[in-house]
């Protein structure tokens, strides 16, 4: 797989929206890892959040902002 984050970033997204959930947490933290966005911290934050997992989802946000 590629260091390239948006790569990683638009994977997750799509994992996201077709609901496999962990693998969309594997690639939104691939990309961070390698330099990802804003965005990949906030939508991480929110499959976090989802699950149940509050201080990890609130922490997640913070990187974001």
């Amino acid at each position: 797989m590629p260091a390239d984050p948006l790569v990683h970033q638009r994977l997750a997204s799509t994992y996201h929206l077709l609901g496999r959930l962990d693998e969309a947490i594997t690639h939104y933290r691939a990309a961070i890892r390698h330099g990802g966005t804003r965005s990949a911290y906030a939508n991480l934050g929110t499959i976090l959040y989802r699950q149940g997992q509050f201080a990890e989802a609130v922490a997640s946000y913070d990187e974001s902002l």
